[in-house]
């Protein structure tokens, strides 16, 4: 795998998916971001887990944010043959779940790798047959005796389908790129810029069940403008029709209009469109109405909050298996640094 592509540091990313960090329990991934950043700027953590970068001072205060959690699961119950039963965290589809790798967070903080189970088709009914498994009827198995799994898991421990990071070709792929390539792209610009004016680089929690770090860090910071980065779902493939297609791979980041969270303001919603068009970016209009992001719960904190949003087009987004375009990385990687620059002769605050 290449060290870099443009501003975009492939090794960095291939570390951020492989970490685990599901809503809640986003301390892994913290610490590696943290590592990262270290002696960037004025580094802080929140009660609920956010991680700030403050970097410059003066007008206008800016905030731009990606959340560091991923979807995954919490043990609910452990049977006496040691199978261990889960509840789900985030917004899954449940019909990727059976045959999957996973890796579970024992009590202790360390890793242990299992297998989501089902009953095989060998011996199933015909009627079993013919319906997806619902998550009630799977179950993880860790290879141990329900002695040995309790001395390692309790109901609380958490995890997620697990899957490596892989280059291939002109994609990457990988698990939790939602919204490990916010992250990434934050890092990356966090140490690419240099800005004479407040720039506050938001790590937050708990996206993934309710926008729930990001409303604390929007009343924390008050921004008077606020950048949403993150990845959304493409749609560009079999059995989707065109109009239904939120993005597409290849047509560079996605600038939201409206989602289901937030009509952005028009104001940054030009803006970043002129930035893109004048710095020869290759840039596509995300479908209205589809998805929600943490610009949701931003945009209406304190008195209001104008906000954007700028994705990355992923496909099998709330899989094991997400599929990023390399140069959309790189493209949005550069909207955003030149947007960043631009914002104090923007007219926006």
């Amino acid at each position: 795998m290449g060290e870099r592509l443009g501003g975009i540091n492939l090794h960095l990313l291939k570390k951020l998916s492989e970490e685990i960090g599901v809503s809640g329990h986003e301390d892994l991934v913290r610490n590696l971001i943290r590592s990262e950043i270290d002696g960037l700027g004025e580094i802080e953590q929140d009660s609920i887990g956010n991680l700030y970068l403050k970097v410059g001072e003066g007008h206008p205060r800016v905030m731009i944010s990606a959340h560091m959690d991923e979807i995954g699961f919490i043990v609910k119950h452990i049977d006496k043959k040691g199978f261990i039963r889960i509840e789900l965290v985030g917004g899954w589809d449940p019909r990727v779940f059976p045959s999957q790798r996973a890796i579970l967070i024992d009590k202790n903080g360390e890793k242990l790798e299992g297998v989501v189970g089902s009953k095989p088709p060998h011996i199933q009914s015909r009627k079993e047959m013919e319906k997806a498994f619902k998550i009630s009827e799977l179950f993880l198995d860790i290879g141990m005796s329900k002695e040995e799994v309790l001395e390692r898991i309790e109901i609380g421990c958490t995890g997620t389908l697990y899957s490596e990071f892989r280059d291939i070709g002109d994609f990457v792929v990988g698990k939790a790129l939602d919204d490990r390539v916010g992250v990434l792209l934050l890092i990356e610009l966090a140490k690419a810029i240099d800005v004479d004016f407040e720039t506050n680089f938001v790590f937050t929690v708990q996206e993934e069940v309710g926008l729930r770090g990001a409303g604390v860090a929007a009343y924390r910071i008050n921004p008077d403008i606020a950048l949403v980065v993150e990845a959304t779902a493409a749609g560009d493939l079999p059995g989707v029709r065109e109009e239904e297609s939120p993005t597409s791979i290849g047509l560079g980041p996605a600038i939201t209009i409206m989602d289901k969270r937030i009509i952005v303001s028009p104001e940054i919603f030009s803006f970043l469109k002129r930035v893109a068009e004048e710095n020869n970016i290759d840039y596509q209009i995300k479908k209205p109405a589809y998805g929600g992001t943490d610009a949701g719960r931003i945009h209406i904190t304190r008195s209001g909050i104008p906000s954007g949003i700028v994705s990355v087009p992923t496909r099998y987004i709330h899989s094991p298996n997400q599929l990023v375009y390399k140069k959309d990385l790189e493209r949005t990687f550069e909207l955003l640094k030149f947007s960043l620059e631009e914002i104090p002769s923007s007219g926006l605050y």
